[in-house]
């Protein structure tokens, strides 16, 4: 992932959520029942553990994340001049609370704070590549240096950046597989979709 600065992504700073048969872990996010995960369902018992990193708290953290450049200086979404903007700009429609901080599409997460350099929707991409035919597919993937975990490479689209220029950057940028010049063939390509080709590699 190319960021100036060592923002919160998937090399660092991202927490997990670990649950040891059903118990959370001290200090992760609890688990959130089913029948509770609905922004529309009460529960005045929900207690969210705050996963906002250094980076992204006020203080240094995030004047130098500000410096950086990969955050906006915000630290109340409800005083942004464009925050109506965004809400109706965003591919994935999505809700505010009271403090019109976002809320998580899917519903309650367990986790709440700020973990992104913007406010509202971040476009990320993470490209699926798939190698071989048959039994012999194997998919592509990257060892997370902050947890040890195996995961998709990807990465946040940066502003003014297509995001199957991003896909192409984050490939490389993570994996050493440079799309660079590729063109897929009509056999290469699946259905048409709003972020750009898929494409067999």
């Amino acid at each position: 992932m190319r960021r100036s600065g060592t923002g919160p992504d998937r090399e660092a700073g991202t927490p997990h959520h670990l649950v040891l048969q059903g118990v959370p872990l001290a200090g992760l996010p609890p688990v959130v029942p089913e029948h509770l995960r609905s922004w529309s369902v009460s529960w005045s018992a929900y207690a969210p553990v705050d996963i906002t990193p250094p980076e992204l708290r006020p203080g240094a953290g995030l004047d130098t994340s500000v410096a950086d450049g990969w955050a906006e200086p915000a630290t109340d979404p409800a005083a942004l001049p464009d925050l109506a903007d965004r809400h109706a700009a965003a591919l994935i429609a999505f809700q505010a609370d009271a403090q019109g901080r976002p809320l998580h599409p899917g519903g309650r997460t367990g986790k709440t704070g700020r973990n992104l350099g913007k406010w509202g929707e971040n476009r990320a991409v993470d490209p699926i590549v798939i190698a071989g035919t048959g039994r012999y597919q194997r998919v592509l993937l990257i060892r997370r240096s902050d947890c040890g975990a195996w995961a998709l490479p990807g990465g946040m689209v940066e502003p003014g950046e297509s995001a199957p220029a991003a896909l192409v950057r984050e490939l490389a940028e993570e994996t050493g597989v440079d799309l660079n010049g590729f063109v897929p063939r009509a056999a290469d390509l699946a259905s048409p979709h709003p972020c750009g080709a898929h494409c067999r590699v």
